[in-house]
């Protein structure tokens, strides 16, 4: 009886040309964003605001302007809108020059552009006082308002230039921007972070009730600043059947309408 194992073959390495490592380097170089997101992130709790922005009308308006043959139009606009928040920001900072907390702290901590929306996060700060973390808030909530002001400066009383560059069509445009803060996981990737959690999917949630324009705020993130002489007109309501919520009591633009 043969009990003698069988040998075992030993695959012939296949010669790669230069070319081809060449090749291969230059695909794999190509997909580096993507294989970014098998990098296991380190998680940290962290305490935040979210934002979420969105222009309505904006798929009508680019649909409009490709009818029309003018798809530069849309490339105008949108290059000029993505400039609205740090313009935003350097005139509150202008503004608020003797604010109590360094500028930094205000600026988001993080940002990524959705289309024609925008995602913010702030950290707050764990060491501030309950105090500070609340003038912190209003500080915030002020600079949302500066970012939809200067939404509207630019897009409305137009220019003959600017009517040009954008047409009429954008004076149709409206924004909207939903607001709230909690507890949320920050996601650290080294060169990149990213926020999960509940806070974030609700932010999203209010920002898609901002319509026809406006700002929907979660009213637990600052109930003692929609209470007691809101330095921004609004009112507050009680949402019923927000997607993953139940209940929410949000406070709101004058310019928001919820439907029953």
């Amino acid at each position: 009886m043969n009990t003698k194992k069988p040998e075992k073959k030993i695959p012939k390495l296949k010669k790669i040309s230069e070319a081809d490592v060449i090749m291969h380097l230059q695909r794999n170089l190509t997909l580096g964003h993507f294989l970014e997101t098998a990098i296991e992130p380190i998680i940290s709790d962290s305490e935040v605001i979210a934002c979420f922005s969105d222009i309505r009308g904006f798929t009508s308006y680019c649909r409009l302007q490709q009818q029309k043959n003018q798809d530069t139009k849309i490339h105008n606009f949108l290059k000029r809108f993505t400039r609205i928040y740090s313009e935003a920001f350097a005139i509150w900072y202008n503004d608020n020059s003797t604010n109590l907390f360094n500028p930094s702290m205000v600026a988001p901590t993080m940002y990524k552009n959705l289309g024609d929306g925008l995602m913010m996060v702030w950290e707050i700060p764990s060491e501030l006082e309950i105090g500070e973390q609340s003038i912190l808030t209003l500080e915030i909530l002020g600079l949302i308002h500066y970012f939809q002001d200067r939404f509207y400066y630019h897009f409305r009383d137009l220019t003959p230039i600017e009517r040009n560059a954008y047409s009429d069509d954008v004076t149709e445009l409206e924004i909207g921007f939903g607001v709230a803060k909690g507890h949320a996981w920050k996601l650290d990737y080294g060169n990149t972070k990213d926020y999960a959690g509940s806070v974030i999917n609700l932010a999203s949630r209010l920002q898609d009730l901002a319509r026809p324009s406006g700002i929907v705020a979660h009213y637990d993130m600052a109930p003692d600043i929609f209470d007691n002489d809101p330095p921004f007109a609004g009112k507050c309501r009680i949402l019923k059947s927000v997607s993953g919520f139940q209940n929410i009591k949000a406070w709101m633009s004058d310019s928001v309408i919820i439907s029953k």
